[in-house]
């Protein structure tokens, strides 16, 4: 199982363009992405990685506020700033790239997080970079107690994970030791321990794919078919009531029996727990009680499915990429409780099939009136975005590229070489056209329009087009031609082609004159040869000539710094003529 989880890391590593990572900096990364995948989809998976040398046994973590990961301190600074309420998830992790599982480093990771979370205390132990960066985030997520008031202290997800065999019970004393120290910090809300062997690595990375396939078991004489959907873009439209035994095992577990985590992506809350939510513990209790557990189904407003596709043969309906929008509170409890189900704990099912992922937000919408949506997600469906990827798909000369507005919108059906979501599209245009290659790790902010206008109507998707196809061809050339150590400066690349091809100021330029420039400017991109060439030659000294004594070694902190963007600016800018003139002339 081990030798199948290396070979589904490097195939993670292709996929994201981390080839450059040795063996345990991919492990530590690829074991991040399966655990924090769980949680939110939004994130760079090479970001996450915190460890090295007196990392405290915390090798990744992410800070997840109201569904948004975040890892760097100003971007929470930021995000918070004028926010009354936040909901706060730590996950902190430690990955042993090892064939073994010792449940002792439960305990010890622990102790790690506790002395990172201890702000009343300075750090006696040696911490490093990683280490320190968390310990700013929770001082600042910490600053201001008030904003916990609706939704309670953070949460903290734990988790240790190797290529060895996880064995629960045999761990259990560790886990649970590591579980009271955390909790009886008065830190958390809420606190979960989870480990990890091969076998669920494996497990999470195939359920991080889409396309997934479940049949539930739906009684024709429990199920209605309507007859029409008044919404356009729904297929097709389910209501029943199904045995919340066979909603668990069908449909919330996978094969091997673990959670799919997954399929709670589109709700707009994650779990809120048993411990402190009166809430879940009612249904808890309307489950356990036999005098009244026959009333859930009239108690509970029941779950809300969207699927892609479904096929309803008797008594069935085989759901192919399902989605839980609403209803991720009841579904938790019910696969908690499992143990305590009978045949009489039924639940109401509504199940609507739509490819449409407009659709989807009018339902999430309409079944979380509860909940304030982000603007940044409803945004994705907006018609100009729409219009943005017909665009760029239609590029003539094999240079289409595919802007997926939404999570998974092409799965395997397009290269992903020529795929950019919409968090790389933001962050390329706020790099290329807005000039801020140093906020991109602030992407709330960026994408609320704070340093310049994003997607806003009546812009022109052509220079969307041209940062997108300047992120997707200089990163795929970092570690195929371009040494790794470059890949914290691919915006500052992106940033740099522009100035070489248009200059500092954008504006003295006539429509005219900006097509010359960007069409001389996608011939470089779209050639490798010669858009390694004008890296190598330009651009890559640039960035050599403005890290500061720590050279390469310093330039993941550098880049998100004011003073870094200015030093590369003018190092591009006040270049002899001949060497800024290289891209024209490669044209």
């Amino acid at each position: 199982m081990a030798e199948v989880v290396k070979g589904m890391a490097r195939h993670f590593a292709q996929e994201h363009s981390l080839q450059h990572l040795g063996p345990f900096d991919l492990f530590e990364t690829f074991t991040a992405y399966c655990i924090v995948k769980r949680f939110s989809h939004d994130f760079e998976p090479d970001e996450l990685r915190a460890g090295g040398p007196c990392d405290l046994g915390i090798d990744a973590y992410a800070v997840i506020i109201d569904g948004e990961v975040m890892v760097d301190p100003e971007e929470i600074r930021e995000y918070i700033a004028d926010r009354k309420q936040i909901q706060v998830r730590f996950v902190v992790i430690q990955a042993k790239h090892k064939i073994a599982f010792d449940g002792q480093t439960f305990t010890k990771l622990a102790d790690g997080i506790l002395h990172v979370f201890n702000l009343g205390e300075e750090l006696t132990l040696r911490a490093g970079k990683g280490a320190r960066r968390l310990r700013e985030c929770v001082r600042v997520v910490y600053e201001d107690p008030r904003k916990f008031e609706a939704h309670g202290l953070p949460r903290i997800d734990v988790w240790y994970a190797s290529l060895g065999r996880y064995r629960p019970a045999a761990h259990r004393g560790h886990r649970e030791a590591a579980y009271r120290r955390l909790d009886n910090s008065s830190l958390f809300r809420l606190v979960e321990v989870s480990g990890a062997g091969a076998a669920e690595l494996r497990s999470m990375y195939r359920d991080t794919a889409p396309g997934v396939v479940a049949t539930l078991a739906l009684p024709d004489r429990r199920r209605v078919e309507l007859p029409s959907s008044p919404v356009t873009g729904v297929k097709r439209v389910f209501i029943g009531v199904v045995r919340a035994r066979d909603l668990v095992n069908d449909l919330l577990l996978d094969e091997q029996g673990d959670p799919r985590a997954h399929l709670y992506d589109e709700n707009l809350r994650d779990f809120l727990g048993m411990a402190r939510n009166t809430v879940n513990q009612a249904i808890a209790e309307t489950i356990a009680d036999p005098a009244r557990h026959g009333e859930f189904v009239v108690l509970n407003n029941g779950i809300t499915i969207v699927v892609h596709s479904l096929v309803a043969p008797p008594d069935q309906l085989v759901l192919r990429g399902p989605r839980v929008v609403n209803g991720c509170q009841t579904c938790n409890v019910l696969e908690r409780n499992r143990d305590k189900l009978t045949d009489d704990v039924l639940v109401n099912v509504r199940v609507i099939e739509t490819a449409d992922p407009d659709v989807v937000t009018e339902i999430v919408k309409a079944t979380n009136r509860q909940t304030a949506i982000a603007p940044d997600l409803l945004n994705a469906r907006a018609g100009n975005q729409q219009h943005l990827e017909e665009y760029c798909a239609s590029r003539p000369d094999n240079r289409e590229i595919y802007f997926e507005r939404r999570l998974n919108q092409y799965g395997s059906s397009k290269p992903r070489s020529r795929v950019i979501n919409r968090r790389h599209m933001i962050q390329a245009y706020g790099a290329m056209w807005l000039g801020v290659p140093h906020k991109v790790s602030a992407y709330r902010s960026l994408s609320s329009g704070k340093y310049g206008p994003i997607f806003a109507e009546n812009q022109d998707p052509h220079l969307y087009y041209v940062s997108a196809s300047a992120y997707l061809n200089a990163g795929r050339l970092i570690g195929r031609g371009v040494p790794p150590q470059y890949r914290p400066g691919l915006f500052h690349l992106v940033y740099g082609l522009r100035l070489l091809a248009v200059g500092s100021d954008v504006s003295r330029l006539d429509r005219n004159a900006l097509d010359t420039a960007t069409g001389q400017l996608l011939d470089v991109l779209w050639d490798p040869d010669r858009l390694q060439k004008i890296l190598e030659t330009t651009l890559l000294p640039a960035i050599d000539a403005s890290v500061g004594r720590e050279g390469l070694s310093g330039l993941t902190a550098a880049v998100r710094t004011d003073l870094f963007t200015e030093r590369f600016r003018r190092a591009v800018l006040e270049m002899p003529a001949s060497q800024r003139d290289r891209l024209t002339q490669a044209a």
